[in-house]
């Protein structure tokens, strides 16, 4: 995950798991990625990375007990997002996510 990510980008991925871990929980279904678009910064060592999420077919699922816990599909499976990967100074073409932006129930998405 630190090969990955740093600052914002890291806190976001280690609460993500944190969840999860948390509520003995993991994940099953479909997630869509889609409409996606990318913006570089003029100096060209960070780039946007943005784009549509469609969770209505992803679920969380009890590791305990195998339960699936299923939702009715609603705005709430619609999220849009917007990464800054910054280009890491190794010359080695490496990148790591350093914030990510999410807006839940995002209209433009469904």
């Amino acid at each position: 995950m630190i090969a990955y990510s740093r600052g914002d980008g890291l806190k976001y991925a280690k609460t993500q798991i944190h969840v999860r871990l948390e509520g003995d929980w993991t994940a099953t279904g479909t997630r869509r990625h889609y409409q996606g678009t990318t913006r570089s910064a003029p100096n060209g060592n960070s780039v946007e990375v943005a784009f549509c999420v469609d969770s209505s077919k992803f679920y969380g699922k009890d590791i305990k007990t195998k339960k699936i816990r299923r939702t009715e599909p609603s705005i709430s499976d619609f999220d849009y997002f917007r990464i800054v990967m910054v280009r890491l100074p190794t010359g080695e073409g490496l990148w790591q996510a350093s914030k990510v932006y999410v807006e839940a129930k995002a209209a433009q998405c469904r």
